[in-house]
Parts: structure tokens; sequence; C-alpha cells
């Protein structure tokens, strides 16, 4: 039995690893959409919550008074 030819094993191997990279790159690409989502989702929500403080506050500042203090109000 011999053994394969050294470039012949060094081009599998660097088909290989551009098959991985091409797969890594798109998984990437599917997880920057999804952060993007997320996070728009998170600004909306966000922006709810100030909405119903507003209005809370108006409606009775008792209630608006004993809210928790958060960094997106």
């Amino acid at each position: 039995m011999t053994a394969p030819p050294p470039l012949g094993s060094l081009e599998e191997r660097r088909q290989a690893a551009r098959a991985q990279v091409e797969d890594l790159e798109a998984g990437l690409e599917r997880l920057e959409g999804e952060l993007g989502s997320a996070r728009a989702v998170l600004e909306h929500r966000a922006v709810a919550v100030e909405e119903l403080a507003e209005v809370l506050a108006l409606s009775s500042p008792r209630i608006v008074a004993r809210l928790p203090r958060t960094s997106w109000t």
C-alpha cells in the first residue's frame, strides 16, 4: 500500500478548509440577520415600556413611583 501524494493530500485539505469557511460564513450571515431582528424587537419593546410609563405617570403618579428604575426608561 502506498501513501497518497503529498500535493494531492494538501489540495484535499485546502478544499475541505474552503468548504468549512463557506459554511461558517453562511452561518455568520444567518446569525447577523437574527441579531438584527432581535435588536429591532428589543428597541420596539423599550419604546413600548417608555410609552407605558408615560401613560401611567399621567394617570397615576403613585404607581410610577413604585416601578423599578431600569436602564431603558
